[in-house]
């Protein structure tokens, strides 16, 4: 239930930022978050655009998806006991990727995923997730951030937001720059046309 009340949370803010706030009803859930797709795969069906989190809702939206796969994560923190019988939060962090003693981080965990997705529906891999008490992040290729600033530098005045970028290895040993920003600053900061293009263009030189 929790991850299903952030993927509506998420949809309506991806609506509302689409539309330029005029909806929020343009994006929503897929059928059991990806399930139905990674069912009918296994059969060798194709269910477009089900893999992933979300889908359109309208057809105006559409051009969104031909592009972006969306996975939406939630939540993930560890509950540990202290001597007083009390429970601990602790949160993962993206420091995990240089000093966990995990094999596999979870970050690292949830990126894999939206780029395993992202491959079977031949589209971009964009991960939003949230911590525990924290706000929303969305997680982007690097090069696709890099030529989205450029875009905007050029077309209006407007400061880059605050952003962190890491390196992870993907399941097939690749190593791959990622860019982490505020969900909110990226909404507010990006424009969606120019962000859908941006993807056609880094798909085709793909």
């Amino acid at each position: 239930m929790k991850g299903g009340n952030f993927e509506r949370e998420i949809a309506k803010e991806l609506s509302l930022w689409y539309s330029k706030g005029k909806r929020d009803d343009l994006i929503w859930r897929t059928h059991g978050s990806g399930g139905r797709a990674t069912q009918r795969a296994k059969s060798d069906k194709d269910t477009k655009y089900q893999h992933g989190d979300l889908t359109f809702s309208d057809p105006c939206v559409k051009e969104l998806f031909d592009v972006f796969n969306f996975e939406l994560k939630t939540g993930y923190s560890r509950k540990t006991k202290k001597k007083s019988g009390n429970e601990r939060i602790t949160n993962w962090c993206i420091l995990d990727l240089i000093d966990s003693k995990q094999k596999v981080c979870i970050f690292e965990e949830m990126w894999r995923q939206a780029e395993r997705d992202a491959k079977k529906s031949k589209r971009i891999p964009i991960l939003i997730f949230r911590r525990p008490m924290k706000s929303p992040c969305i997680v982007v290729n690097s090069n696709i951030f890099i030529r989205l600033f450029v875009s905007l530098s050029l077309s209006k005045e407007n400061k880059m937001p605050s952003t962190h970028r890491v390196s992870v290895h993907l399941s097939n040993g690749k190593l791959v720059s990622l860019t982490i920003i505020s969900l909110s600053s990226f909404l507010e900061w990006a424009v969606p046309k120019d962000f859908i293009s941006i993807g056609k263009g880094f798909l085709h030189d793909k």
